[in-house]
């Protein structure tokens, strides 16, 4: 085992033998880089995000995980998206896309936990001046590990989950990542890559409830000898119930979620499973497989919250006769989309979230949604939509915690007479970005993390916004802001763990007199650490996530941080930094789970000495 400082020296020796041309520094040729998994089972859990021209897309993402953009259209596609109130005449083009959607999108958001963007056309041009417009993303969220060479990558899902791999990678494509004592010859190469990382990884642990797999030249052999490489893994975690013959199969979602069925087989795949006691003349067919296990599974499962379906020959048939089999069914737990006629449909957010309508359809679209039970001549009309759905559904829901509505003639007509119909709605769950004059916006972050504000606006950019109740002459006037609004918010709220500001005309001032007002704030939540020289920042991660360090300031801001004891000689100066903050912790503790690093001279060089200074460091965990 080499010491740090043998280690450091053989790294040395090996890049000057490079640079002298006994090593070869980079390959000649480099693979290309595998493309993201692209199977029935990846495309199903995409999610689709709609949001209408003016207001913000809210893409969000579970604990530990992170965006992959698949696709995206600002522009417009159809009549009826994004409709409620606006003219025909700014519906009528149909074939409208900025050709940057996608490029925009997947820049401000690929690998993030969580990424806000406006659907406005000072991000994506106007394609189609006159046209009222809307934003459409195609995404997944994935968890995503990177594991330096000769560690171990730890794939981990839920109890009761299984790894799905849609993207791996061995090898190098920056000169950051990994980059901790690594001499720059050792971080050139960055487009090496090992063609064999997404098989390797699939082999080892798709269908596993955790999985390890070391990060090493040989696992994945050695794709650009000289280089310091990585691994990259991006995965999710699905259910995945086995269940014997004779037995019965309890699928189960948390409450105000729904089964979404993505295959099942029922037979036998190989000898081991449910094989508990069996004699094994039982066991030795392993290509059995019932060609309707799926389709049973989908129609009496799909969109309910818990299902129970056994595991036999009289439900599936007998695909193998003299052979026990088992039930295998891979799913996931999704929040309703559809909503059969005659039930009520449940709209349910986290707490301090609230409900965002993007669109509705009442009516029906095909012939298998709610048929269960059904003659064929009530689900014969596919092209049946109640006009008005969006509008109830957004009038109705918008901006509460929950909402319940009924799937009913009664609500929304009656679009297409003697057709089954259902409801569907689309809608996400944000924090709330709009608070009506008069009452307080509440700004809050989870334990240990702080507020930053991104932009503020007190005033009106549409006539629907607030205008519950209100006479129309408060809501003409859609060209009002307050030009305060960022800066009054941002000095209120900036580093705290809460906060509370009033939407009035008191704090803002009236940027529209006799318009109702409203204020909306765009803000994430940051973890923040403060370390006093001397000491030892410690910046720390969950299990299974990694830092991303946004910013860092070595110095001093003010005279009270890191204050106590000290004389005041020493606090103040308060316009000092050291400039290379960021860049000396994001080397150091990017891509890591956890990261110690010293809040010193010695590691920072000294900006204003004779004063005491203190690490500020902004960090998010994905």
């Amino acid at each position: 085992m080499l010491s740090g400082l043998s280690r450091m020296f053989f790294l040395g020796v090996t890049c000057l033998l490079m640079s002298s041309g006994y090593t070869r520094a980079e390959t000649t040729v480099s693979p290309q880089r595998k493309p993201p998994c692209d199977s029935q089972i990846c495309r199903l859990s995409h999610v689709q995000s709609v949001t209408c021209e003016g207001f913000q897309a809210n893409l969000q993402c579970g604990e530990g995980q992170v965006l992959v953009i698949h696709g995206a259209n600002y522009g417009r596609r159809d009549k009826t998206t994004c409709s409620a109130g606006r003219p025909a005449s700014q519906l009528q083009v149909v074939q409208c896309s900025s050709q940057t959607s996608t490029n925009v999108v997947a820049e401000s958001c690929n690998g993030k936990n969580s990424c806000t963007i406006s659907a406005s056309n000072s991000v994506f041009g106007d394609p189609c001046v006159g046209t009222y417009k809307y934003l459409e993303v195609d995404y997944t969220c994935q968890f995503q590990t990177v594991t330096c060479e000769e560690s171990e990558a730890n794939l981990q899902c839920g109890k009761g989950q299984i790894l799905v791999i849609h993207r791996a990678d061995y090898g190098r494509h920056d000169q950051t990542t990994c980059s901790n004592l690594q001499p720059h010859c050792r971080l050139r190469d960055v487009q090496c890559s090992s063609p064999e990382s997404i098989e390797v990884i699939a082999a080892s642990c798709n269908g596993k409830n955790s999985c390890n797999i070391s990060a090493s030249n040989s696992v994945f052999g050695n794709p650009c000898f000289g280089t310091s490489k990585y691994l990259e893994v991006d995965y999710t975690c699905q259910f995945q119930s086995v269940t014997c013959e004779g037995s019965q199969a309890n699928l189960q979602c948390e409450k105000g979620q729904v089964l979404v069925i993505h295959g099942a087989n029922y037979g036998r795949r190989d000898k081991t499973t449910c094989s508990d006691g069996r004699p094994a003349s039982q066991l030795q067919v392993v290509q059995c497989s019932s060609q309707t296990s799926t389709s049973v599974v989908a129609k009496s499962c799909n969109g309910k919250n818990s299902c129970t379906i056994s595991a036999s020959n009289s439900v599936f048939g007998d695909p193998c006769v003299g052979t026990y089999k088992y039930l295998e069914v891979d799913y996931t737990c999704q929040f309703p989309s559809a909503t059969c006629e005659g039930s009520e449909s449940n709209l349910q957010c986290e707490k301090g979230q609230v409900l965002v309508i993007h669109g509705a359809n009442y009516g029906r679209r095909d012939k298998t949604t709610c048929s269960d039970g059904r003659p064929a001549s009530q689900l014969q009309v596919v092209q049946c939509s109640s006009q008005t759905s969006t509008s109830v559904v957004a009038k109705s829901c918008n901006g509460k915690n929950s909402c319940t509505i009924s799937a009913s003639n009664s609500v929304f007509g009656d679009p297409c007479v003697g057709t089954y119909k259902y409801l569907e709605v689309d809608y996400t769950c944000q924090f709330p970005s709009a608070t009506c004059e008069g009452s307080e916006a509440n700004l809050q972050c989870e334990k240990g993390q702080v507020l930053v504000i991104h932009g503020a606006n007190y005033g009106r950019r549409d006539k629907t916004t607030c205008s519950d109740g209100r006479p129309a002459s408060q809501l003409q006037v859609v060209q009002c802001s307050s030009q305060t609004s960022t800066s009054v918010v941002a000095k209120s709220c900036n580093g705290k763990n809460s906060c509370t500001i009033s939407a009035s005309n008191s704090v803002f001032g009236d940027p529209c007199v006799g318009t109702y007002k409203y204020l909306e704030v765009d803000y994430t939540c940051q973890f923040q650490s403060a370390t006093c020289e001397g000491s030892q920042a410690n910046l720390q991660c969950e299990k299974g996530q990694v830092l991303v360090i946004h910013g860092a300031n070595y110095g001093r801001r003010d005279k009270t941080t890191c204050s106590d004891g000290r004389p005041a000689s020493q606090l103040q100066v308060v316009q000092c930094s050291s400039q290379t903050s960021t860049k000396v912790v994001a080397e150091r503790c990017n891509g890591k789970n956890s990261c110690t690093i010293s809040a010193s001279n010695s590691v920072f060089g000294d900006p204003c000495v004779g004063t005491y200074k203190y690490l500020e460091v902004d960090y998010t965990c994905q």
